[in-house]
């Protein structure tokens, strides 16, 4: 997986920024591939966006550790025992210490000032607690930054089980056509290609008036929306309201990083079909979505 990322990430990237990779052995864990996919994308993706100069470096290297106990470099609630240690590094502009403690929380962003990704680093690590792992960042100014997620490894003994719905994903395969808004572009990206791998046809759009256009164009074309709650030129909520106005069958998700901008009860009020406060699973999208089109197993 590590080497398709790089593959995809050198056709992606500008050809001033090298990646490569180190891989130093890769014993066997228990993850979803996509979503351990969409780590690896967001975090090469917030890497690139923090190189300044002239050249720019992203190094990803997979190695196993033993966590003994007496690890100084690792924070000291992590349980002893084995894990895959996988290290995204660049030489970028670095992480201010004064954030780098909120730089996980839902919606914490540097985007004004022209950095970060706000919900990516968030997402990121939902899905790692998902796995029971651990991430955490190593930066300074002006010296680039290590993020080092720790997954625990399999037992020597144990075989895979066979895939579960909450392991194989089989059934959050579907049909249907999704306008799919976020001001987030990077979320939004990686969020398109987490739904079109379930089988789903999404249009992405990072400002709700062009989404908004484009339904009341042809509001048949589409069977489900889902936005964002906060964002700066319209509210998800004033979204839904007008789409709503348009075509009132058509189920609407809403997704938020801030549990008090709206929650499940206004949701509902509202004549919003799903709520979701986000970060939020491939696994959890995917059922949300059955369960609004009425297509759960």
């Amino acid at each position: 997986m590590v080497k398709e990322v790089v593959k995809f990430m050198r056709a992606s990237l500008p050809t001033s920024i090298e990646i490569r990779q180190r891989i130093q052995g890769a014993p066997m864990i228990m993850a979803d591939a996509t979503q351990i996919h969409q780590v690896l994308i967001n975090l090469c993706t917030n890497a690139s966006h923090a190189m300044t100069g002239e050249r720019g470096r992203i190094e990803i290297t997979l190695s196993p550790v033993t966590v003994s106990g007496e690890n100084d470099d690792l924070p000291g609630e992590i349980r002893p025992g084995s894990y895959l240690k996988l290290m995204v590094t660049d030489n970028g502009s670095g992480i201010d210490p004064d954030i780098s403690d909120r730089i996980f929380d839902p919606y914490f962003t540097t985007k004004d000032v022209g950095k970060g990704t706000g919900m990516g680093l968030a997402v990121v690590h939902g899905i790692i607690k998902n796995h029971n792992g651990h991430i955490f960042v190593d930066s300074e100014p002006g010296k680039g930054a290590t993020f080092t997620i720790l997954f625990p490894v399999l037992d020597q003994g144990s075989s895979r089980p066979d895939p579960t719905p909450e392991d194989g994903d089989a059934n959050l395969s579907g049909k249907g056509h999704i306008l799919f808004v976020d001001d987030e572009i990077s979320l939004a990206e990686l969020s398109k290609k987490i739904i079109e791998s379930m089988g789903y046809t999404v249009e992405q759009y990072s400002n709700p008036r062009d989404a908004l256009a484009v339904f009341r164009h042809s509001p048949e074309r589409f069977d489900l929306l889902i936005s964002d709650m906060t964002m700066p030129v319209m509210s998800g909520l004033d979204l839904a309201n007008q789409i709503k106005e348009i075509r009132s069958d058509l189920p609407v998700i809403i997704c938020t990083g801030h549990s008090s901008a709206i929650n499940e009860e206004q949701s509902a009020e509202a004549g919003i079909d799903a709520f979701a406060l986000k970060p939020i699973t491939r696994s959890e999208i995917g059922h949300l979505i059955k369960g609004v089109l009425g297509t759960s197993d």
